[in-house]
C-alpha cells in the first residue's frame, strides 16, 4: 500500500505487462467501474454511460515532469493532472467517496503512451489469508501470479495499426512486395524475406523487443517475473531517461554511451538493506539511517542492525 503511483508503473506494471519503464508518459484515474466488463454487455447502457460521465469528473494522476514525446497530448487528452509521485496505491484504496471502492474493489483506469492511448482496468482488492498459498514467502513488493496473451509492441501506433500489422503477418492482408514500390502487392509467410522485414520493425526494433524472440503472442511467465524483480530493485530514475539506441531493422541494442544503465544505489536508505528492492520503502523508525521494503524484513534484520541503530541513535541524540 506504501508504492508510489509512480512507482506501481515504473518497477511494477510495466514490467509485468511488457511496457519499457521511463519511456511513454501515462495516466491513472480512479474509474469506479470495470469498463471492459462493460463493453462486454455486463451492464445496462444507461448504468454505462452514468459510470462514464461520473469517471470523466474524476481527476488524472501522472508524472509531474517528463520528458517523454507523447506528454505533448496531455492537453488534449488528459488536463489537469495530479503528480503521482506523492499518491500512494494505499492512500486511493482508502478513500471512500462516489468514485472509490465498491464492495471491497477499486477500480482504475491505466493508460499508457498517450499517442497510442492504450488502455488498462485495473482491479485493486485486499490481500487476504488465502493468497499465502499462492504468494511465495519470499515475495516482496510485488509478485506475479500468472497472464495471458503477448505484449503489445512499443509505438506500434495505435490499435488500428497494430491490427493491420498482425493482419499482414498472419497472411490475411496483402503487403508491397517491397517496402518502397507501390502498387505490387502479395501475401507473406516467414519463409519471405518481406514477412521478416515487417517482424524486425514491427517487433523486435521495438524497445520491449525481448518479449517478442518466442512466442509474440504468448505470455513468459519466468522471464516476466525476472522481469519484475529485476526493476523492483532497479535504482530510480528520471522519467523519459533511456540511454539506449535500438536498430529498427534487426532489434540490435546498443548504449549511447559507456556509462552502465543499471546503477548500484549510492545511499543506504535508497534500496531494502535486506532484499535490494528500491520502491514503496519506509526508514528505520528509530534512527533512520538505514530503509526496509516491509516490516518481515525489519524484523529480521534487527538483530544485525541493533548496534548500529543505537549508535546512530547516540549520535543524533535520541535515547
Amino acid at each position: 500500500p506504501d508504492i508510489t503511483m509512480q512507482s506501481l508503473h515504473n518497477h511494477v506494471l510495466c514490467p509485468a505487462i511488457g511496457w519499457v519503464p521511463y519511456h511513454h508518459s501515462y495516466a491513472y484515474r480512479r474509474s469506479g467501474m470495470n469498463f471492459f466488463a462493460d463493453y462486454q454487455g455486463g451492464r445496462k447502457k444507461d448504468e454505462h454511460e452514468y459510470a462514464m460521465r461520473m469517471m470523466n469528473k474524476e481527476v488524472w494522476m501522472g508524472p509531474k515532469k517528463s520528458l517523454a514525446v507523447d506528454n505533448a497530448f496531455i492537453p488534449f487528452y488528459i488536463g489537469c493532472m495530479a503528480n503521482d509521485k506523492k499518491i500512494t496505491l494505499g492512500q486511493l484504496f482508502s478513500l471512500d467517496d462516489e468514485y472509490g471502492k465498491k464492495n471491497g474493489e477499486l477500480f482504475l483506469q491505466y493508460v499508457v503512451d498517450l499517442g497510442c492511448w492504450w488502455t488498462h482496468s485495473i482491479s485493486v482488492t485486499r490481500h487476504d489469508e488465502s493468497d499465502v498459498m499462492i504468494i511465495p514467502s519470499e515475495a516482496t513488493v510485488a509478485h506475479l501470479i500468472g497472464g495471458e496473451g503477448g505484449s503489445i509492441p512499443e509505438d506500434v501506433g495505435g490499435v488500428q495499426q497494430y491490427f493491420q500489422l498482425i493482419q499482414q503477418l498472419t497472411g490475411k492482408v496483402h503487403v508491397d512486395r517491397k517496402e518502397d514500390v507501390k502498387g505490387m502487392t502479395c501475401r507473406v509467410n516467414p519463409s519471405n524475406e518481406r514477412w521478416w522485414q515487417l517482424f524486425n520493425e514491427g517487433y523486435r526494433g521495438k524497445g520491449n523487443r525481448i518479449h517478442f524472440y518466442g512466442n509474440p503472442f504468448g505470455f513468459h511467465l519466468e522471464r516476466s517475473r525476472a522481469e519484475l524483480e529485476m526493476e523492483l530493485r532497479r535504482p530510480k530514475r528520471n522519467t523519459a531517461d533511456d540511454m539506449r539506441k535500438i536498430h529498427p531493422g534487426t532489434g540490435l541494442i546498443f548504449e549511447m554511451d559507456k556509462k552502465c544503465t543499471i546503477a548500484v544505489p549510492k545511499k543506504p536508505t535508497d534500496s531494502c538493506v535486506v532484499c535490494g528492492v528500491t520502491v514503496a520503502l519506509k526508514l528505520c523508525s528509530a534512527c533512520g539511517t538505514v530503509a526496509y521494503c516491509g516490516k518481515e524484513h525489519s524484523v529480521q534484520n534487527w538483530p544485525k542492525h541493533k548496534a548500529a541503530c543505537k549508535l546512530a541513535r547516540k549520535k543524533k541524540g535520541k535515547k
